[in-house]
């Protein structure tokens, strides 16, 4: 954990404003309770005091933990183990957005001799949400859905998710899995879509026939992404006709969205 977030909770509001309110309280119904100012005083000040050099201490052990864990990880992603390097990365890619920061230090691996560890940069910077490295990763992205492997195709997809509207070259692969025998990569593929919105109208045709099947959460997915795709999905206005007549409500509602959408 960084020392920058050792006060914040998952959602990133910082803790120290109720954690000092409470011990403020605190100070204040001990400093009452006192006959003389001086005890007054000295029963609120040392809580606060005590606060004080709690703070800097979990700061300090903080920095310190912070700079071993990124001495590790730098010699990790210069490791000449190629699996050491891929595994460093994905460490890192975990941040998520909250490390969007970090995607520097792995954009150079996205020329790695070693395929696993270019891919292992390539879907660590997607999920780090940093726009500035996201053309040089759709490439990475769109080989990852044209190759046979079933987990790198997944992770692609959710590449593809946290890439977003600048994802556009990664729809003939996109448009693959959604022909593909495994329900799992049809249903990713078709939530990837969602998330690239006009870019994907190339697969309009494709998410039509995703709306026909038996499959509702397919068709929901679908649907959703033929109106995020908006009026350049008109070739899918039939099959979104037949679809707001399904007898599963989540595929009638977004089938009526997506009329509305690509009507303008």
């Amino acid at each position: 954990m960084s020392s920058k977030r050792l006060w914040k909770d998952e959602s990133g509001r910082l803790l120290e404003i109720p954690i000092l309110f409470a011990v403020f309280m605190v100070s204040l119904s001990l400093a009452v309770g006192q006959k003389t100012w001086p005890r007054r005083i000295g029963f609120f000040l040392a809580p606060s005091a005590a606060l004080v050099a709690l703070f800097f201490v979990f700061f300090g052990i903080g920095w310190i933990i912070d700079r071993f864990v990124w001495a590790r990880r730098r010699r990790g992603l210069r490791s000449p183990d190629p699996a050491v390097r891929a595994a460093t990365i994905a460490e890192i890619g975990a941040y998520g957005w909250t490390g969007s920061t970090h995607a520097p230090l792995i954009a150079p691996l996205l020329e790695d001799p070693d395929a696993s560890v270019r891919w292992a940069a390539a879907f660590a910077i997607a999920r780090l949400h940093n726009k500035a490295f996201h053309a040089r990763v759709v490439p990475h992205i769109a080989q990852a859905l044209a190759g046979r492997d079933p987990e790198r195709r997944g992770q692609a997809c959710e590449a593809v998710e946290a890439v977003g509207e600048g994802a556009g070259a990664a729809v003939p692969g996109l448009i693959t899995a959604l022909r593909d025998r495994e329900w799992k990569h049809r249903w990713r593929a078709a939530a990837a879509l969602f998330y690239v919105k006009k870019d994907a109208a190339p697969a309009a045709e494709a998410l039509a026939e995703a709306l026909a099947g038996d499959d509702a959460d397919l068709a929901e997915w679908a649907a959703g992404a033929l109106g995020a795709i908006g009026p350049a999905a008109a070739v899918a206005v039939p099959a979104l006709r037949k679809a707001a007549d399904s007898p599963h409500a989540r595929v009638k509602d977004e089938a009526k969205k997506a009329l509305h959408k690509i009507a303008g």
